[in-house]
């Protein structure tokens, strides 16, 4: 069982399943955006094309460091928690 926090505050419990299917979203919104004109991936990651690890309640997010492709990965992630009402803990 799984429990989020959202601005601080904890919201109820839930399967595993649940959780992993809302993980599936990020990816596929990630794919779309490694596809866009310009993304390059980090390059210790580029053969295994590695955009994202998931790790407990972490996230990891890799690509060529400049200013175009971390945007790339913002708006991804933007899009997937405007859909899913999961946000980043930005204190972290």
């Amino acid at each position: 069982m799984f429990s989020i926090r959202i601005n601080g505050m904890s919201h109820g419990f839930f399967g595993s399943k649940r959780f992993v299917s809302v993980m599936e979203y990020l990816n596929r919104a990630l794919k779309v955006a490694v596809m866009q004109k310009g993304f390059r991936f980090h390059p210790g990651y580029h053969g295994l094309k590695l955009c994202m690890l998931s790790l407990a309640d972490d996230l990891l997010f890799f690509c060529k460091a400049d200013l175009r492709r971390v945007r790339i990965m913002i708006t991804a992630f933007k899009h997937f928690s405007d859909c899913s009402g999961l946000e980043a803990n930005v204190a972290k």
